[in-house]
């Protein structure tokens, strides 16, 4: 099975997590899981769910077990800063995983650094995203994502090879 690319950064957090309290690790998650953009958020959560049941079977993270809480966007603009601030607030989650579209991450950014919590976007590319608060959001930040200015090149010299094969082609 391939393992998610977040994993080594969010073990990282619960690791200094864990450093800092006592009792579970709670992870924030703010996903669509209703809506239009209910597919990314429920396979999203479906990864993270089997990620955390893993950790917590082999001892959790330094002795201490994961406590998963998601808050559902519901696809609507505006609701990741409600999401973001009711995990924080309500949940004192320590470290929170982005939902999966760029303007999200940028909406719920701000949030997280102001209160010191660490956010990892899965696949945010919008470069904006890591510009909010300075650079890698004064560390409090993660993509784990290309940005789509890193990739635009990639994609158009692969565009341009495979239309030259295209035509190529009796």
């Amino acid at each position: 099975m391939t393992r998610p690319r977040f994993l080594p950064a969010l073990f990282l957090g619960l690791t200094c997590a864990a450093l800092a309290a006592e009792g579970p690790l709670k992870i924030g998650h703010y996903a669509s899981l209703t809506g239009k953009d209910a597919a990314f958020g429920v396979a999203t959560r479906k990864g993270v769910i089997l990620a955390v049941e893993e950790i917590n079977a082999k001892g959790g993270v330094l002795g201490r077990k994961l406590e998963y809480h998601v808050e559902d966007m519901q696809s609507k603009q505006g609701e990741a800063a409600t999401a973001v601030k009711k995990l924080i607030s309500r949940e004192k989650v320590g470290v929170m995983i982005g939902a999966n579209a760029s303007a999200n991450s940028r909406e719920a950014a701000p949030i997280c650094q102001n209160a010191k919590v660490p956010m990892m976007a899965i696949s945010s590319t919008n470069p904006r995203v890591t510009e909010i608060g300075g650079a890698a959001v004064n560390g409090a930040y993660y993509c784990s994502h290309y940005s789509s200015e890193s990739t635009a090149p990639e994609v158009r010299d692969f565009v341009q090879r495979f239309r030259a094969k295209y035509r190529d082609t009796p």
